[in-house]
């Protein structure tokens, strides 16, 4: 009895500290930690497991609030708020290694990093050097986090062109084998789309709302 009593009173003090630190004004009610000392656990299934999901989640709602309360471009803000929601994008941690998907043992490390919103140790030697860009854009140099370096305009061959040509031309590859006409990559029947959307504001003036082919002739 007193050994029930003694683990009671520990999860509950567990339970309050997280509770204050989560910042909450008043402590959710009906739960198993509302029972008493004596009877704590009668009758709960997995009691171990639903004690301690509980204080998790008041744990996680504090971290979420000092994650809210850091600067916007802070990587590290931006990394718990990303995967917060998001139940695939820590699969680099638990997702099974491909040989469409390998890694060098730096890459796992630089992206590990990158996905913890920590500062990039291969970066390290370099910190604080210029970029070397286009003169008419804003000057940037190296930080820990490798946000510049990731953000950077008017640099050739950036990363971010080549992500979003990788993806461009993925898509297109699965539009052209799924026969669907498109514009803009490898199997577009146009490899851009630029004017695209000009070309559809243009249009617009000249259809008629009062036409029987009003909605047709606005999906084209």
């Amino acid at each position: 009895a007193l050994a029930l009593r003694s683990e009671w009173g520990r999860v509950q003090q567990a339970r309050k500290d997280a509770i204050t630190a989560a910042g909450l004004p008043t402590p959710p009610t009906k739960t198993v930690l509302d029972a008493s000392a004596s009877s704590f656990g009668h009758k709960v299934e997995k009691l171990h497991r639903k004690v301690f999901k509980e204080i998790r989640l008041y744990r996680r709602l504090e971290i979420y609030a000092r994650a809210c309360e850091l600067p916007r471009d802070d990587p590290r803000r931006r990394a718990f708020l990303g995967a917060a929601e998001d139940k695939v994008s820590l699969q680099l941690f638990t997702g099974t290694p491909t040989r469409h998907c390998f890694f060098t043992t730096r890459e796992y490390h630089s992206s590990v990093q990158n996905a913890l919103g920590l500062p990039q140790s291969r970066l390290k030697s370099i910190l604080g050097r210029p970029i070397t860009n286009n003169p008419n854009c804003p000057t940037a140099r190296v930080d820990k986090y490798g946000h510049s370096l990731k953000t950077v305009t008017g640099v050739k061959h950036d990363g971010i062109r080549r992500l979003h040509d990788l993806l461009v031309n993925l898509l297109s590859k699965w539009l052209r084998r799924a026969q669907i006409t498109h514009m803009g990559g490898v199997g577009g029947y146009k490899r851009t789309c630029k004017g695209l959307f000009t070309e559809v504001l243009n249009h617009l003036p000249s259809l008629d709302p009062n036409s029987p082919t009003y909605a047709e002739d606005l999906r084209f």
